[in-house]
């Protein structure tokens, strides 16, 4: 882990109310995340995809608790291109809608996500479907 660069995803926390402290290598694990009561600011945010969906997976997981609600825009995203990964992308975003939480985004193109501002609700059921 301390090889992989993760620096595009801390970049986008960069404007978000968030201390990062890099206990070795700039840009790479290990690194401290200071926050205050809310996770981050919210609002507009952008993010290179093009390394890693985890990154967009992360991002889109903790935004319903930033202060307002968060634009997600995938910066290298081309047109009529999805993702890298994009399939993972959308896995994260069917479990958010079993967990409560409707973002909206195209559906087409995967490069804008609006995330509301709320938090996860346990299901009574959830029924997984194997493809």
């Amino acid at each position: 882990m301390r090889e992989r660069p993760i620096k595009d995803l801390l970049e986008a926390y960069e404007n978000q109310n968030v201390s990062i402290t890099y206990e070795e290598k700039e840009g790479h694990f290990p690194f401290i995340v200071t926050t205050g009561e809310k996770i981050f600011n919210g609002g507009v945010i952008k993010l290179k995809s093009s390394i890693s969906s985890q990154y967009v997976t992360s991002l889109l997981l903790i935004s319903p608790y930033a202060e307002e609600k968060v634009k997600l825009v995938l910066v290298d995203v081309e047109e009529n291109i999805l993702p890298v990964s994009y399939q993972y992308i959308l896995m994260t975003l069917n479990m958010m809608k079993i967990f409560g939480l409707e973002v909206t985004y195209d559906k087409n193109k995967l490069n804008k996500f609006e995330i509301p501002i709320n938090s996860y609700k346990s299901p009574v059921k959830i029924k997984l479907i194997y493809i």
